[in-house]
């Protein structure tokens, strides 16, 4: 006779929802661009959010000077995988489970944190920035501790007042090394000094100009820190663009670095709708005109898509862009003004608590950007 037995479930556990099985996130970070490379550091981190328990782990490629401080500024990476060597890559291989012969694996720390059994494994393509707004609690990069306190410090000592507010300014221009062929994105420096003069004169604020040594020299003056003219200062540019009351930037990487920072931001000389907003920016578009020097109104400009990435590409043939003028930069300087009276001094920058993450993560998820777009036809040119 044969003993019959209730043999009873067992259950592994769901990962993330204990310490001791962590959802663990492996994540791609191959971008070079600083707004791309910036994007996918806080969408890789906003996935993290979602589990109450969850590991980050990622691999990146040290080829531009500021991918390493970007990923410092990440809080939620556990560890980060950094590949120096320009002909040798992460070999698909490293996710071997069983590690046989004839390959091995010369990285011990790779299978002592489970690096080789992820749950989710996040490639360039999935980590699409204009998904970001749809987590309920966005990753945004944080600039604390020791680095946060050398770099304030080296903006005290530049001679920037630790007492009262400041917003940062950024434009490109063609000497930028790593993106000098898109020219609808490099603009004058004109309108920037004009703007910065009126934020110092008429609003009463600091400024602190951001960019790369070599940018066309701006006349210095007090009120402005000018950090253009000091070299390998893209740590100490990130941080006051985290602590600025508010930002005024053109269309480049740097200003999607603002809003990976959370801090808000009047997106200037926009000529493509690509890039990351947070429902605290505004968005001014360049100028279209068409071949015969009509300037194109923005409802008909959008219904035809004129504005998306690679705009210049695309442009119908005898269209071109027109930069924005000192006026138009001046009135969205009023604007963020006005808007960020929260914010009478340096901005504080603290990392948000997660209640009730949601515990899972789903692909693909909806394209959602949020763009409060200002328009002033009776500052436009003709």
């Amino acid at each position: 006779m044969v003993d019959s037995r209730e043999i009873k479930e067992f259950k592994l556990g769901v990962p993330g929802e204990s310490p001791e099985r962590p959802f663990v996130i492996f994540a791609l970070f191959l971008d070079r661009t600083v707004g791309d490379f910036a994007g996918q550091n806080v969408f890789a981190a906003s996935v993290k959010r979602l589990f109450r328990y969850a590991k980050l782990f990622c691999y990146y490629r040290n080829d531009r000077p500021y991918k390493t401080d970007i990923i410092f500024m990440n809080p939620y990476i556990d560890r980060a995988i950094v590949g120096s060597d320009p002909n040798v890559g992460l070999l698909s291989d490293y996710f071997d489970q069983s590690w046989q012969p004839p390959f091995s694996l010369s990285m011990p720390i790779w299978v002592e944190n489970g690096m080789s059994r992820p749950d989710l494994l996040l490639t360039p393509s999935m980590m699409d920035l204009s998904c970001i707004q749809t987590f309920p609690n966005i990753g945004y990069l944080s600039i604390t501790g020791d680095r946060a306190a050398r770099d304030q410090q080296r903006l005290v000592d530049l001679g920037l007042d630790p007492n009262r507010w400041f917003c940062c300014i950024h434009y490109r221009e063609i000497t930028y090394e790593f993106r000098a062929y898109h020219s609808a994105r490099n603009v004058s420096h004109v309108p920037f000094q004009d703007v910065t003069n009126f934020i110092i004169d008429k609003l009463g604020g600091q400024v602190v100009r951001l960019g790369h040594v070599g940018m066309q020299a701006f006349q210095q003056r007090p009120g402005l820190i000018d950090l253009t003219l000091v070299a390998d200062s893209f740590s100490v540019q990130a941080f006051a663009f985290s602590r600025a009351k508010f930002n005024l930037a053109s269309c480049s990487g740097m200003n999607a670095l603002s809003a990976m920072l959370g801090t808000p931001i009047a997106r200037v000389d926009v000529v493509d709708l690509g890039d990351v907003n947070n429902d605290h920016d505004i968005v001014l578009l360049q100028h279209l005109f068409d071949a015969n020097g009509r300037r194109v109104p923005l409802d008909e400009a959008l219904e035809l898509g004129l504005y998306h990435t690679n705009s210049e590409g695309h442009l119908r043939p005898g269209y071109r862009f027109m930069e924005n003028t000192s006026a138009e930069l001046m009135r969205c300087a009023k604007i963020m003004y006005d808007s960020t009276q929260d914010c009478p001094a340096w901005r504080e920058h603290v990392v948000s608590h997660v209640e009730n993450p949601v515990g899972s993560f789903s692909i693909p998820r909806e394209r959602k950007s949020l763009y409060r777009i200002v328009d002033f036809p009776d500052l436009a040119p003709t």
